[in-house]
């Protein structure tokens, strides 16, 4: 989660209230603070909430998110494609021992 603070902070705009920005440091700090997983997960929760409460949020996440949502997808894409030049080879190895 502490990725994602930073990374929605490094992509806010220079106008962004300096609240915006002390309310990310403080679930910075919270971060560490949260020991169990019932804790992490209103953390999270919270987090959320404010990521969605202004649109200059959402656009930052959004800006943050994309690099990553595409390099996903392509692995994605090339291990489908690996898996398919494995699947054929695969198959042709059964077919071969059945004759």
């Amino acid at each position: 989660m502490i990725d994602a603070v930073d990374g929605i902070g490094a992509n806010l705009c220079a106008s962004t209230p300096a609240s915006v920005r002390a309310r990310l440091q403080q679930f910075r700090t919270d971060v560490s603070a949260a020991t169990t997983r019932a804790k992490q997960k209103r953390l999270e929760s919270s987090f959320e909430r404010f990521v969605q409460s202004k649109s200059y949020l959402r656009a930052s996440a959004k800006r943050y998110l994309s690099p990553r949502i595409v390099a996903a997808i392509n692995q994605a894409t090339e291990a489908l494609r690996k898996a398919e030049v494995w699947r054929k080879a695969y198959k042709q190895r059964q077919d071969g021992k059945g004759t």
